[in-house]
Order: C-alpha cells, then structure tokens, then sequence
C-alpha cells in the first residue's frame, strides 16, 4: 500500500484512505492535490482530473479522489518542488 502522501499519482497502486496524490505533469497539475476517500487500487491510466469546482471527486479504478484543502495544497507544493 501507498503511504500516507506519494508526490505524484501512480498507475495500478493500492492507496490507503490517507492518502494524497497530486496529478503528474503530462496530466495537468493544476495546483491542486488530491485524497482518497475511498482506498482501493488506481487504473491503468491517469484519471482526467476535473476542475474542482465543478466535480470536486473523480473516481480512478477502485479509488475515488475528493480534491485537497488549500492548506495541503500549499504544503505538498513546496514538498513536491524540493
């Protein structure tokens, strides 16, 4: 299982409740990371991340994602630029 927060989504892994992806470059970051509210494992391919404010959840294989709080965000920013 993935722990709690992998800088960038993986395709075919198992994620926990806890954990918090943010979508790869070719997949449009966007600025936002994402949690899973549903553990299960990932698609084969990257999920289109949708805009927040539209659909804040996007379903990927067995995992359903609901989009970050702007405080993670922030911090996982800095995290991933490291």
């Amino acid at each position: 299982m993935s722990g709690a927060w992998q800088p960038y989504w993986q395709p075919a892994t198992a994620y926990t409740l806890t954990a918090v992806v943010i979508p790869t470059v070719s997949a449009g970051f966007g600025g936002f990371t994402w949690r899973c509210t549903a553990p299960g494992t990932s698609g084969g391919t990257e999920p289109v991340w949708p805009d927040p404010l539209i659909s804040p959840t996007v379903s990927d294989g067995g995992v359903t994602w609901r989009v970050g709080t702007g405080f993670r965000q922030a911090l996982q920013t800095g995290l991933a630029a490291v």
